[in-house]
């Protein structure tokens, strides 16, 4: 316990020491890669400098949420989310768990946006589409469709391996915002190297299986590349 109260004792600021440390190890990172040659900064050497370099993963706002904390009392919740789709619409549930279950996992997200006030800076969402890894759909759309209250025909479309973080709705989808990787690998790697949430062990088996499914049609494509 003496490590940790030593720096105060001392006289010095822990968080400036350990900011300092964080800035100049990136910096240091920095450095070693900016002196490679384009054709040597592949994907093994990333990982070679620094596992969490190349592990593509991010957060997605489909609708325009600030960031902050989870507010509990007004329905704005940061964690995952589980999809259950049903026979119909009305039996779709979307619910908030604690950890990472393989009902949280999605393999491909579609959405339209509402019509009504294109330049509104809040958007909200009129019709959504979830397929999940396990291949249960859910689907979302306004029930009622209005002359100026339609949705979009433009459809938007993310693909990979992702989960639900926030979501409210009522008549449309008024948050929406995800986590993940275009990779089911990446995902798995970020969620080995960050402390996000717990992960189930059917979910880490299923993003497992989508993974070497990915990378077996990966090395099937590159073998028809190399046919003459």
């Amino acid at each position: 316990d003496i490590d940790d109260e030593l720096p105060k004792l001392l006289g010095f600021n822990e968080e400036a020491i350990i900011g300092n440390y964080i800035i100049a190890d990136a910096l240091k990172k920095f450095n070693e890669l900016s002196k490679l040659p384009d054709k040597d900064l592949t994907r093994a050497k990333l990982f070679e400098i620094c596992p969490s370099i190349g592990i593509e993963f991010a957060d997605y706002y489909l609708t325009n949420i600030p960031e902050q904390p989870s507010y509990p009392e007004r329905g704005e919740i940061f964690q995952p989310y589980q999809v259950r789709g049903g026979r119909d619409e009305s039996d779709n549930q979307i619910d908030p768990s604690n950890f990472v279950t393989k009902n949280c996992l999605i393999r491909k997200i579609i959405w339209a946006y509402t019509t009504y006030k294109t330049d509104t800076s809040v958007p909200r969402i009129g019709y959504l589409k979830i397929e999940m890894m396990d291949g249960n759909i859910a689907e979302f759309k306004r029930s009622k469709v209005e002359r100026q209250i339609a949705f979009s025909d433009v459809l938007h479309v993310l693909e990979g391996a992702y989960i639900i973080t926030t979501f409210q709705m009522s008549t449309d989808i008024l948050r929406l915002r995800l986590c993940g990787s275009k990779k089911a690998e990446d995902f798995l790697a970020a969620f080995d190297y960050y402390s996000l949430w717990p992960i189930s062990d059917s979910a880490k088996a299923l993003l497992q299986t989508e993974a070497e499914a990915a990378r077996k049609m990966r090395s099937e494509s590159d073998m028809y590349m190399e046919l003459p």
